[in-house]
């Protein structure tokens, strides 16, 4: 029996969990900065966990959040690239006052 699939589709390969490759890298690299973070800053434990615990959740965001098709990385470079573009008509504001 011949099946045909596909060729064109550009889907990304599901690693574990239903993420992908870089998604993971993400989730593994806040994990691995968040302990750093937590063993080898001084005081104690509550000040180590509060330091660490914003860089768990940005590597968690950065690998699982999703919205509209996107993840968080894509989202980030889009508003980066928006940010940084010269608007016309703020340069023209400027130009006014």
């Amino acid at each position: 029996m011949r099946a045909k699939v596909p060729q064109h589709l550009e889907l990304g390969d599901v690693v574990a969990f239903g993420v992908g490759a870089a998604d993971l890298v993400c989730v593994a690299l806040g994990i691995a900065v968040a302990w750093w973070l937590a063993s080898t800053l001084p005081g104690a434990v509550a000040l180590r966990v509060a330091a660490a615990t914003p860089v768990l959740l940005a590597g968690a965001a950065f690998g699982l959040v999703r919205a509209s098709d996107r993840d968080l990385r894509t989202w980030t470079v889009v508003i980066a690239r928006y940010m940084l573009r010269p608007h016309a008509l703020r340069s023209a504001v400027h130009r006014c006052s």
